[in-house]
């Protein structure tokens, strides 16, 4: 009898006892569950918050590329559009390839195309 007795005190006394953490076990799952899908959508995923990040980096950079580049194509393109240019740049041309001396005037003639 004393050991039931002791047992039926063991028992009652546990009810009473201080409740453990509301979520119990379930918290334990939910927290693992949380923290490997904040792991997947921000390193993992295609559009994970970290890749979209590099992305927009990149999509940056090669915008100021794209804009340099652009600027270089226009001035490129007024160089060969201004007809000063484009005779200094042509006896420099004669000049170097030996076809004419420094001291010698060179004319641009036209070819008259209606004759």
């Amino acid at each position: 009898m004393r050991d039931v007795g002791r047992e039926f005190q063991r028992r009652r006394l546990q009810r009473y006892q201080p409740a453990g953490p509301a979520w119990g076990r379930r918290g334990r799952w939910l927290v693992a569950f949380v923290g490997l899908w904040l792991l997947y959508s921000v390193f993992l995923s295609d559009h994970g918050f970290y890749r979209i990040w590099r992305l927009e980096d990149l999509n940056r950079r090669t915008e100021a590329e794209q804009a340099s580049t652009n600027r270089e194509i226009e001035e490129i393109e007024s160089k060969l559009k201004n007809p000063e240019l484009k005779r200094q740049s042509e006896e420099a041309e004669l000049r170097a390839k030996g076809m004419a001396r420094p001291i010698e005037l060179l004319y641009d003639v036209k070819h008259d195309s209606t004759r």
